[in-house]
């Protein structure tokens, strides 16, 4: 019996030359619901390429064209994948270790769907990656 295939590698991409300040958004159950929040972030990616450009904040839901900021969202996707954005780690898994002020790391955890942003021909867009040297 095969106990590894709940985890199953893949080729995982990760951006090249991407400020990584400007790369992550962490959307933050505190702050979702506050215009001021977003503002600030559109103000700090600016033009760079950024994962605020591949997901629809919960904010924005009825308040915008959805349909439109969706195909948005696809075409920055596929700019992205097209153009030289990301290097392939072939064969590869990702680990999250989750850290809470005050608090011991927590064990390790793979990263689960909801982590990865974009999916195309089994290759994967994680939003945020950090490792230890």
């Amino acid at each position: 019996m095969n106990r590894n295939l709940f985890f199953t590698p893949t080729d995982i991409l990760l951006p090249v030359h991407a400020d990584m300040r400007r790369w992550s958004v962490i959307a933050c159950d505190q702050f979702t619901a506050d215009a001021g929040y977003w503002q600030t972030v559109q103000d700090t990616v600016g033009d760079a390429p950024s994962t605020l450009r591949l997901m629809l904040p919960e904010f924005y839901l009825g308040k915008c064209d959805e349909g439109a900021a969706t195909r948005k969202i696809q075409q920055t996707m596929h700019r992205y994948l097209d153009g030289g954005v990301f290097r392939t780690v072939p064969h590869s898994l990702v680990l999250v270790q989750r850290t809470l002020p005050g608090s011991k790391p927590s064990a390790l955890r793979p990263a689960s769907r909801r982590t990865i942003c974009a999916s195309r021909h089994s290759r994967s867009i994680c939003c945020r990656i950090s490792s230890r040297s």
